[in-house]
């Protein structure tokens, strides 16, 4: 049973719908046929063969893994990965804090579990332990150590995604891979219902699904072109955050932002304008 040399742990609204396609293309990687096996989380009780089929299909490649951005957010994850399979590569996209805040919301609206403002979901809505970044990453760092994490900034890969692309591939020791003209765009991007009911319906099915080891079925239908058409429909203006709440975001964030840039030498308080 072949088990993986890395998985990228999270966050979730950090490219990784992109990154699971692009790297799935790569001709030394092997990535799990599904995004999100949630196999440290949601799934543990299904025991090790169960996650080992997800890899069945590998071959002669040079490394293997998979792309959970749910795994970042369990307290339990960075113990049983290093239990499970070893001293595996961790990768982490983080995504500037206020951002995050704005996508996490539109994401809610998009599946019709929230239909307030924006000012509501910051006050009732939003789960502010996912900009914890350094209640999140401790016991990956103290797990696996430093020289095995790899850690990019959302805005970083969208500025340049041949770069950060790079900075992974290297971290995996596999050749680089030139993304061609149509990689460069983005995946899986902010929409809005065009149902609440049935959003909200599809969902909360999605959810009962993967908490019953329905993943391939749930990737099977997500990833479809013509559901997520019938869905959705994008969104043509993201929304503004208040001045009261961007500060609030701010202050929350800066104490677990300067953690990250003295341990990991990532440079969030600086490039995303947290203050001192």
């Amino acid at each position: 049973m072949r088990l993986p040399d890395f998985i990228h742990i999270g966050t979730g609204k950090s490219a990784t719908t992109w990154l699971f396609s692009v790297l799935s293309r790569h001709s030394d990687i092997y990535l799990t046929p599904v995004k999100e096996t949630n196999f440290f989380d949601l799934n543990y009780h299904r025991g090790i063969a169960w996650y080992g089929r997800f890899f069945d299909e590998a071959k002669n490649e040079a490394v293997v893994g998979e792309i959970s951005h749910r795994y970042i957010h369990h307290r339990a994850a960075a113990d049983r990965i290093k239990s499970d399979v070893g001293n595996v590569k961790i990768i982490v996209g983080l995504r500037e804090p206020r951002d995050y805040c704005i996508s996490d919301y539109l994401f809610t609206k998009r599946n019709g579990r929230f239909s307030g403002t924006l000012d509501e979901w910051c006050e009732t809505g939003f789960d502010w332990e996912t900009i914890a970044y350094q209640t999140m990453l401790e016991p990956f760092l103290s797990t696996f150590g430093k020289d095995h994490l790899c850690v990019y900034r959302f805005d970083d890969l969208s500025a340049n995604p041949q770069n950060v692309l790079n900075r992974i591939t290297d971290h995996l020791a596999v050749s680089r891979h030139i993304l061609s003209d149509a990689e460069h765009s983005p995946v899986n991007t902010a929409a809005r219902p065009r149902n609440v009911a049935i959003a909200n319906l599809v969902n909360r099915s999605s959810k009962f699904v993967k908490r019953r080891g329905g993943q391939r079925l749930v990737a099977a239908i997500k990833y479809n072109l013509v559901v997520q058409r019938l869905l959705y429909r994008s969104v043509i203006q993201r929304p503004q955050i208040s001045a009261k709440w961007s500060q609030e975001i701010i202050d929350y964030t800066r104490p677990h932002a300067k953690w990250v840039d003295d341990k990991l030498d990532v440079e969030l308080v600086t490039s995303w304008k947290l203050g001192q």
